[in-house]
């Protein structure tokens, strides 16, 4: 009896050591990446009312990004973080100045898993692997710029074929890690800012094309106008003949009476005759 009932307590002893045991497993650090907290969003640029200012600010974006994806790979883990973080930072300056001053929710949500993505790596644990998250952050900005050319650029052979080759890129994230993984997405954010490089050709363009329009507009428009009416100096006083000089007025009429005539004295008489 004793026996058995030591068996017992072994049994449910070696029952709970197992229940601890797979719970302390359970709780093991993740190496999957943790979700970021949602960022604002960044503030309206103050080029998005100047159409060449707009144009000219994401050609910087362009070269910027360009730029920073032929750094890639960085030389150190800790570079190449640093590197992918400020080619996310550019990439949304760029999507951004695309999606104009009123873009669409489902643009807005992809810009802003692309800002999510550049904070988690700027500030991040450096233990927990980024690969996902870049990925993630990449499809997104994938997604942005195929929003992007529907919306402006849709019959653009350049832009469509341009695209395409960074969806190849981004197809192939999930079939490789490690050094090649940072190769790939070096690739990808190359492919992007030939995208996004030929978009801001194409828009200089059509401002410039513009600017013709209205200057085409505008000369008819001046030529046609008359000319301005010039003041009319005033005509020289011409003299009057003298037939037609008015008389002169009559003196005015005196009120006194004029002096009374003396009176005439009467001759002396003539003397009778003798």
């Amino acid at each position: 009896m004793h026996r058995k009932f030591a068996s017992v307590t072994f049994v449910v002893l070696a029952g709970a050591v197992g229940v601890v045991g797979f719970g302390a497993g359970g709780c093991a650090p993740k190496k999957e990446p943790t979700r970021t907290a949602n960022v604002a969003p960044n503030p309206p640029s103050p080029v998005m009312g100047d159409p060449d200012s707009r144009v000219a600010a994401l050609g910087q974006h362009a070269t910027d990004l360009q730029q920073l994806a032929r750094q890639l790979p960085g030389h150190t883990p800790q570079d190449d973080r640093k590197l992918v973080a400020q080619a996310f930072d550019a990439s949304s300056g760029a999507l951004e100045l695309l999606g104009g001053p009123n873009p669409g929710g489902a643009f807005r949500q992809q810009v802003r898993i692309v800002d999510n993505t550049r904070n988690f790596l700027r500030n991040g644990d450096a233990t927990v692997s980024l690969e996902p998250s870049i990925d993630t952050g990449l499809r997104s900005l994938q997604d942005a710029l195929m929003n992007v050319r529907e919306r402006l650029f849709p019959d653009d052979p350049k832009v469509r074929q341009q695209l395409d080759t960074l969806a190849q890129h981004i197809s192939e994230l999930d079939s490789v890690r490690g050094p090649t993984h940072s190769l790939v997405v070096a690739q990808s954010f190359d492919a992007a800012a030939a995208a996004i490089a030929t978009m801001t050709n194409e828009l200089q363009s059509r401002n410039v094309a513009t600017a013709q329009e209205q200057q085409s507009y505008a000369a008819p428009a001046a030529a046609a106008a008359p000319p301005a009416a010039q003041p009319v100096p005033p005509a020289p006083a011409v003299p009057v003949p003298n037939a037609a000089r008015p008389a002169p007025a009559a003196p005015p009429q005196s009120t006194v009476p004029p002096p009374a005539a003396p009176r005439a004295q009467a001759a002396p008489a003539a003397p009778a005759p003798r």
